[in-house]
C-alpha cells in the first residue's frame, strides 16, 4: 500500500482550492458577461421568470404548495409542476421576494453552474482513483 506523504497532500489540497476558485470565477464571469438576460432572454427565461412569480405570490400568500399555474395559458391554468418540479426552484423564489427576480435568476444560474462543475469534478476524481 502506498503512503501518502504531506506533500502529496497539501498538492491534492492546493490543486482542489485553485480548482474551486477557478470554477468559481468561471461561473461568475459566465452569469456577469452574459447580463443582464433580460435584454435577450428566450423562452426559457421568461417561462423561468413566470415561475418565479408565481412562486413568490404563493409564499407571499402562505398557499404553498400549489399545483396550477393561472397566470399562463390565458388564465386557464398549466400543470407545470409534473414536468418542472418547484424544489430546485424554491430557494431562489424566496431570494427573490427579498431581493429581485433577476438577481435571483443569476444566482440561480451562478449557483447551479457551481454544482454542475463541482460534481463532474468529484465524479472525475472517482473515476480516476485520485
Amino acid at each position: 500500500m502506498m503512503s501518502h506523504s504531506p506533500i502529496t497532500t497539501n498538492a491534492k489540497k492546493y490543486d482542489k482550492l485553485l480548482f474551486l476558485f477557478v470554477l468559481a470565477a468561471l461561473s461568475l464571469f459566465m452569469v456577469c458577461w452574459y447580463a443582464p438576460v433580460s435584454e435577450y432572454g428566450g423562452h426559457d427565461y421568461f417561462f423561468n421568470l413566470q415561475r418565479f412569480r408565481t412562486l413568490m405570490g404563493a409564499l407571499q400568500s402562505g398557499n404553498y404548495p400549489i399545483y396550477l399555474d393561472y397566470q399562463v395559458m390565458e388564465g386557464y391554468g398549466y400543470f407545470t409542476k409534473a414536468f418542472y418540479p418547484d424544489l430546485m426552484l424554491l430557494p431562489f423564489a424566496a431570494l427573490a421576494i427579498l431581493t429581485s427576480i433577476p438577481f435571483a435568476y443569476d444566482v440561480m444560474i451562478f449557483t447551479y453552474t457551481f454544482l454542475c462543475g463541482l460534481f463532474m469534478y468529484q465524479a472525475e476524481i472517482k473515476r480516476w482513483h485520485i
